[in-house]
């Protein structure tokens, strides 16, 4: 769930430069199909006919997968960009989400201090390390809770929180639901 082709998750909220959101572009071509699947969207949650649930998702989910393919090269655009160190922390962070990963470990794999990283990527993007790896690990569990029957706490230890009941908790506080209460929701 990392995007398409490894791209690094929530990158349409990433700041590609100060002060300025990284903004994708809707090709023209596509912009009426956005539209009317808005459009579609609002139709269906609005009238509350039988499966307008289900219905209101598979738009949102088509619009969803378009975004992504969107931002799917995104690291090699920060790159040509002028913005290696950002492709290159995302990059670890998409790599090693699964393992036990702090902003020290990101700082040291790329040769830099943790003050110096925290300090460029909080000024370039708005967010901390530890709130891009958090970022990455609760898309990676969503993305399993919605499409595997694993239990919370196989989930939890595949993006890299060894204690289930700390995953719970910290799923809950971000996301407003229990992982188990995510799970049935995504499946509505």
């Amino acid at each position: 769930m990392a995007g398409v082709a490894g791209a690094p998750v929530a990158v349409p909220f990433l700041h590609g430069r100060p002060g300025g959101l990284l903004r994708l572009q809707v090709p023209v071509a596509r912009r009426t199909l956005w539209d009317d699947a808005i459009r579609s969207i609002e139709t269906e949650l609005t009238g509350r006919l039988a499966g307008y649930r289900q219905a209101a998702l598979a738009h949102l989910t088509l619009l969803l997968i378009d975004l992504a393919r969107l931002a799917d090269d995104v690291v090699a655009d920060l790159r040509r960009s002028g913005e290696p160190l950002l492709a290159e922390v995302f990059a670890v962070i998409d790599r090693r989400h699964a393992e036990p990963l702090s902003l020290r470990d990101v700082a040291r794999e790329l040769g830099m201090t943790p003050g110096h990283l925290t300090t460029v990527v909080r000024r370039r993007t708005g967010r901390t390390v530890g709130e891009w790896i958090m970022e990455r690990r609760m898309a990676e569990a969503r993305g399993l809770l919605a499409d595997t029957d694993l239990p919370v706490s196989e989930v939890a230890r595949r993006v890299g929180v060894g204690d289930p009941g700390y995953f719970s908790r910290l799923f809950g506080r971000i996301h407003g639901a229990s992982p188990r209460q995510w799970r049935e929701l995504s499946r509505l």
